[in-house]
């Protein structure tokens, strides 16, 4: 996204977008803003979820998780692509932020329904890093499952993987599964009958 100040940088669009053909609509996340000029200007569109007509280009609506500007929101970014799921007869968007969470948003209006922690971001005091890395599929149309992988590091000294089976109408999780060893999870997760499938960085 570029703002009408000359000096604003723009925006990151890092993960794939999804379309819903019958709402004429694509959806994305942005990262962070490439220059910093603090809330505003060229932050507008940072850190968001958003949706787009998919025949003109015009903006649907956004939902931005930090304003502050990168000094202060840091990497906390969208890469992962969304996902398009019924919610209790509401027809929402989810997608994950590398602060560790999974924000589920309404397709139509972008209000957020929920937020859902799933993992842990690696951070120091300016610059999160980590998180959700990919969103993997739903096993059913009711009470949507979504795997969920993300960085995991609850003492600050050791970079492990999580993957986290959560109900989207609660934010409950079923199970989760930490790498035995300090191995980062990398891309995205996916289901077939009767498994998650994953992969990490444990050469």
């Amino acid at each position: 996204s570029m703002a009408t100040d000359p000096n604003a940088g723009g925006d990151g669009v890092t993960g794939s977008v999804v379309v819903d053909p019958v709402l004429n609509s694509i959806y994305f996340g942005t990262g962070n803003p490439f220059v910093d000029d603090g809330p505003g200007a060229n932050s507008l569109y940072g850190y968001s979820i958003m949706s787009l007509n998919a025949t003109t280009g015009k903006i649907n609506w956004y939902y931005q998780v930090c304003t502050q500007g990168l000094n202060v929101c840091g990497d906390s970014d969208f890469i992962s692509t969304p996902n398009l799921f019924t919610l209790n007869g509401v027809q929402a968007v989810g997608i994950g932020n590398k602060n560790g969470n999974y924000y589920i948003l309404n397709r139509v209006t972008g209000a957020l329904i929920r937020t859902i922690s799933i993992g842990t971001s690696q951070s120091d005091t300016l610059n999160p890093d980590g998180g959700i890395i990919g969103i993997a599929a739903m096993t059913n149309t009711t009470n949507p499952e979504i795997f969920v992988p993300s960085w995991y590091d609850p003492t600050g000294n050791s970079n492990h993987g999580i993957v986290r089976a959560v109900y989207t109408s609660n934010g409950v999780t079923a199970w989760s599964f930490i790498t035995p060893a300090s191995t980062l999870l990398e891309g995205s997760v996916t289901a077939i009958p009767g498994a998650v499938l994953f992969g990490d960085l444990n050469f």
